[in-house]
């Protein structure tokens, strides 16, 4: 084999048990080590517009935001100007929804997609042809998990250091293989990635990584059985938090 993995599974593993001591875990079966945290609908007034997808509800709307996004939007508050390039874009409901929680923000938009749509900003093809190194968020919510992680290392991961402006962020967010039955909802999942493997991959090329553990309350079903879940789920050895968010910050150019 000669892919990344194999190429450098040394220091992959170096950098996974260093990702274990971070958070206070020995084994990998401490799933529960990195932080979790429990998220809601956003819900705003009906009488505001916004092209975020949302279903009304009297005099509000409702719009599923699903974690990346809150924490993306909470890593650049109190900016007056951003600039964006979201992975795996599709329609750019990541834009609509920054616009929507700030909307004096200016958003400078890009998007990669192999999909093409109907948008007002640019989408290209693939990393490679998206010109420019000062982005201060790079997004990509629920793509690495399409793809082998040798194709998500060297496609993806190694270009955005060199993409990203000094101080700029990466956001990476996956399904999190440890929860039951997340391994068996999309047939087009290629490879499941653990959060301290995922750790592994983008501490190979940044300084900074964080990993947070995410649930999404979408229903009063998910909010009055959390307890249970989170019982059974302890009992069962699984992880009660079907996402993760992992954060990665100063870009190691030369790896």
């Amino acid at each position: 084999m000669t892919g990344f993995t194999a190429k450098n599974y040394a220091q992959l593993l170096a950098y996974r048990n260093e990702g274990l001591r971070k958070f206070g875990a020995v084994l990998t079966d401490q799933i529960e080590r990195p932080p979790a945290r429990c998220f809601l609908p956003k819900v705003w007034p009906a009488s505001r517009a916004s092209k975020f997808p949302s279903l009304r509800a009297g005099p509000l709307r409702i719009g599923a935001a699903g974690p990346s996004m809150i924490v993306a939007d909470e890593a650049l508050a109190r900016r007056e100007s951003v600039k964006i390039l979201d992975v795996g874009c599709a329609s750019g409901s990541f834009r609509d929804y920054l616009e929507l929680r700030d909307p004096a923000r200016r958003v400078d938009y890009a998007g990669v997609d192999v999909a093409h749509f109907a948008v007002d900003f640019p989408i290209y093809a693939s990393l490679a042809e998206v010109p420019g190194n000062d982005f201060d968020l790079i997004f990509l919510s629920e793509v690495a998990e399409h793809m082998t992680a040798d194709t998500f290392a060297e496609e993806y991961l190694q270009r955005l250091p060199r993409m990203l402006k000094r101080g700029g962020l990466a956001i990476v967010s996956v399904p999190n293989p440890l929860a039951a039955a997340v391994q068996h909802r999309d047939v087009t999942h290629v490879q499941h990635y653990p959060w301290y493997d995922l750790y592994a991959m983008l501490r190979f090329y940044f300084a900074d990584v964080g990993v947070l553990r995410t649930h999404f309350i979408s229903s009063p079903r998910r909010l009055f059985t959390l307890p249970l879940r989170r019982t059974l789920s302890y009992m069962l050895e699984v992880d009660w938090c079907e996402g993760l968010v992992l954060t990665a910050a100063g870009g190691r150019t030369g790896t």
